[in-house]
């Protein structure tokens, strides 16, 4: 698509019966057969592993005493072959100066449907949760900036000019959210063509839902009791904009009803509001990475970008949401095949 995006062209419709020579991109693509690949360390790789680690300058040394009948103590052990440091309470996996595993293990960890290429911040945090290699890091940026998909799909942001004023703090989890309604997208077979995203405000946990964006009070009011409160609680305090919907007094009664209270942000500032603005806005660049080219499959794809949203490194809480909201990281495919100290 992007090669065809260079030219000037308009499409001409061909029935499918007269169009006896139809070519591949002639065809709907979701009709074609999708390839799926995984990172294993299979045999080969793990042998790979083992005779990089004794010809690494980094490794072969400590490789060597580890596997000595009578090793001096160090923060190094051998598992199953694989060489694993312990720092910070837990075992990471050694990795040697191999370019072609080094490529394999950054694109599993920033092209994979679960990473849905986020930016190198956020990579780098989920490689230090598994792997020890004082230079692998240094090879993110420039993977990321090289990476095709984000260079289509994303824009670029900096940080607000001008002092910043935050909301205060919750003391509890689910005792303040915030939300907000997004679209409108390619309408569903199901009908929908909105999000609505809520945000616990503590721990940045952030959930999508899909709904119809014109939909009136009520319906919404259904969609946010069977999808956030009837699992989480009523909350204390919502956040949400001054749209007319949110406003109205069905919805100003139900609130009171609950024993909530609604904090409508300024008009014209989307900022006071700003966690719920960037979870649209990164929704929506990861939607991006994942659809297919006619954007029907939007919803099937929205568990995959709620997942790896919440199971990222958030900057303001120094964890994921995911192991501040549930107490533990989320647990990944490689957790499985990759052995972890206990």
């Amino acid at each position: 698509m992007t090669f065809i995006d260079q030219f000037d062209f308009f499409p001409d419709h061909i029935p499918g019966k007269s169009n006896c020579f139809a070519d591949a991109l002639s065809r709907r693509p979701d009709h074609c057969t999708e390839v799926y690949s995984t990172f294993e360390i299979d045999n080969d790789l793990r042998d790979s592993f083992i005779r990089g680690y004794q010809a690494d300058p980094e490794f072969c040394d400590k490789y060597a005493n580890c596997s000595s009948p009578n090793p001096t103590p160090s923060h190094y052990r051998i598992q199953e072959g694989y060489l694993l440091v312990h720092t910070q309470g837990k075992g990471l996996l050694c990795v040697q100066s191999d370019p072609h595993l080094r490529t394999r293990l950054l694109g599993e960890f920033h092209d994979a449907p679960a990473t849905v290429h986020f930016g190198f911040n956020l990579t780098i945090g989920r490689l230090r949760e598994r792997f020890w290699r004082p230079d692998l890091l240094g090879d993110v940026p420039h993977y990321c900036e090289l990476c095709e998909v984000c260079r289509r799909c994303k824009s670029r942001n900096h940080r607000p000019y001008g002092e910043l004023r935050l909301l205060p703090v919750p003391l509890r989890r689910r005792e303040a959210i915030a939300m907000d309604i997004t679209g409108p997208f390619p309408k569903h077979k199901t009908g929908v063509d909105g999000i609505l995203t809520v945000v616990d405000r503590l721990t940045k946990f952030t959930m999508f839902f899909p709904c119809r964006y014109h939909a009136k009070a009520p319906e919404l009011v259904e969609v946010l009791y069977a999808s956030w409160i009837r699992t989480k609680g009523y909350p204390k305090e919502i956040v949400c904009d001054r749209d007319t919907r949110f406003m109205s007094d069905f919805w100003l009664a139900l609130i009171k009803r609950w024993g909530s209270s609604l904090k409508p942000r300024s008009a014209h500032h989307p900022q006071t509001d700003g966690r719920t603005e960037r979870a649209h806005q990164t929704a929506q660049v990861l939607l991006r990475t994942l659809v297919h080219p006619d954007q029907m499959d939007w919803v099937e794809q929205l568990p995959d970008v709620e997942l790896a949203y919440n199971s990222s490194l958030h900057p303001a809480i120094g964890m994921s949401p995911f192991e501040l909201e549930h107490g533990s990281p989320v647990t990944s495919s490689l957790d499985t095949i990759i052995p972890r100290t206990t």
